[in-house]
C-alpha cells in the first residue's frame, strides 16, 4: 500500500472533496477504472453482527475502444472471476516512542474479494467519449464488457459489496483494487479489445471515520482518492 501511494503523480484538492491522482490513460486500448465509492451505509448484517460498511462502486471504460470481457481458452468461462479486492485499514497505535507518545499507522483489519457477476453497460460514465448506445448485458454471453464511455455498477446490496469494520472505531481507509489478479494485463494472447491498458489507475481509496454509534450520525466521509483525472477524459 505505501509503495503504491508513494508512486502517485500528484493530488489535486484536499479535504472532503475528491482527491485526484493522475497517471496517463490509454488512447487506443480499453482502460478500465473505478470512478468512486458511493451510497454508504453501516449495518450489522455481516461480519459476525459487528459494524459493516456497505457501498456501491462504478467501473468505467475511459480508453480508446470498447472493452470485451475475455474468455478462458475453450470459451467455457470468462477471465477475471473476481472483479475487486477490498482492503480496509484502521488508524491505530502500533507502539510508543522514546518520549512516551504513541506511534500510529494504518493497520489492516479486513480483506475480501468481490466475485464478478457480469460486466455490462449499466449507465453512461463519460458522455463526451460515448460512441453508441449500451450493447453489453448480462445476457449477452459470450460478449460481456463495458463500452467506451460507459460504466458498470456494482451497487450496494449485491453479494460481497461490503467491508468489515468489526468493533474498531476512529479513522479508516478502504482501498478497492480492480482486477486484483491482473487477468486483463497484456500477455501475448489477449486481443487488444480485451486488454486493460494499465493497472496503475485500477484503484480507488476511501477515507472516513466511524464512532461505533449509529448511522448516519456516527459516520463521517473524509475523502476519496482516484487514480485518474476525470477532467483529462473530458477536457472540454
Amino acid at each position: 500500500m505505501k509503495q503504491r501511494l508513494a508512486a502517485l503523480v500528484g493530488a489535486v484538492c484536499l479535504g472532503a472533496a475528491t482527491l485526484l491522482a493522475v497517471p496517463a490513460f490509454a488512447l487506443d486500448r480499453p482502460d478500465l477504472v473505478p470512478t468512486g465509492l458511493t451510497s454508504f451505509l453501516i449495518t450489522n448484517r455481516f461480519c459476525g453482527g459487528t459494524s459493516t460498511l456497505e457501498f456501491s462502486i462504478l467501473t468505467a471504460n475511459i480508453g480508446g475502444q470498447d472493452w470485451t470481457r475475455p474468455q478462458v481458452p475453450g470459451g467455457s468461462a470468462f477471465r477475471m472471476p473476481q472483479i475487486y479486492e477490498y482492503t480496509t485499514y484502521n488508524w491505530q497505535q502500533v507502539g510508543t516512542n522514546e518520549n512516551g507518545g504513541g506511534i500510529f499507522d494504518w493497520v489492516e483489519i479486513d480483506r475480501r474479494r468481490k466475485n464478478t457477476i457480469c460486466t455490462i453497460d449499466s449507465q453512461v460514465g463519460f458522455s463526451c467519449i460515448v460512441e453508441h448506445g449500451g450493447t453489453h448485458t448480462c445476457s449477452s454471453f459470450p460478449r460481456q464488457g463495458i463500452s467506451r464511455g460507459w460504466a458498470d455498477s456494482y451497487y450496494r446490496g449485491l453479494t460481497g459489496q461490503y467491508s468489515c469494520l468489526f468493533d474498531n472505531t476512529g479513522y479508516f481507509l478502504m482501498e478497492a483494487e480492480l482486477d486484483p489478479d491482473y487477468t486483463l494485463a497484456e500477455d501475448g494472447i489477449l486481443p487488444d479489445e480485451s486488454i486493460d491498458a494499465t493497472h496503475d489507475n485500477n484503484f480507488v481509496d476511501l477515507y472516513f471515520s466511524w464512532d461505533g454509534t449509529n448511522f448516519p450520525d456516527g459516520f463521517q466521509y473524509t475523502g476519496t482518492v482516484l487514480y485518474f483525472d476525470p477532467a483529462a477524459v473530458c477536457p472540454g
